[in-house]
């Protein structure tokens, strides 16, 4: 078994509970977590808000060996699922982590029926940029631009993953 087996068959991905909600409120506050993401102050969330994205059924935590490091959350319209990831725990980013746990949350979504996955990043996310394409998805510049919580403007890449390509490379 070589070492991205291990990572695979130790990642779990559950429906977040609300015992989940203070984790992920601390995350999502957190400005190292979210600063990828154009937050580097965190997003400011309440407890309700984060309540409500549970209730939703549609935030789910990553494990690894047990421990809650990172969640992803994923928008629908019609047949399209948009899918956000973060790897929350800075001693678990870089290790081929959240490639594996981005595989197997797409694999989650297709299997919901999904036929395709649209996301997009920040030009400043390299690290993402790079897992995204290393997953087989197709990344194009948007038209695009987000201006972050400090006033920096930032150009968008957007990826597409059809279950069609997944199921060629991971089924």
């Amino acid at each position: 078994m070589n070492i991205f087996d291990e990572l695979y068959d130790n990642i779990n991905i559950r429906l977040a509970v609300d015992a989940d909600a203070s984790t992920v409120l601390s995350w999502w506050n957190d400005g190292e977590i979210m600063s990828a993401v154009g937050f580097p102050h965190g997003v400011n969330s309440n407890i309700d808000k984060v309540m409500a994205t549970i209730d939703s059924k549609r935030l789910y935590i990553i494990e690894y060996k047990g421990e809650a490091v990172g969640e992803f959350y994923y928008d629908i319209d019609d047949d399209i699922v948009s899918p956000d990831w973060k790897i929350a725990l800075v001693s678990n980013r870089n290790k081929g982590l959240g490639t594996r746990a981005i595989i197997k949350s797409l694999g989650i979504l297709f299997k919901k029926g999904f036929k395709e996955a649209r996301w997009n990043t920040l030009d400043t996310n390299e690290i993402a940029q790079h897992v995204y394409v290393k997953i087989g998805a197709t990344k194009s510049k948007s038209n695009e631009t987000w201006v972050d919580q400090v006033g920096v403007s930032h150009e968008i890449y957007d990826f597409c993953l059809t279950k069609e390509e997944y199921d060629r490379l991971y089924i």
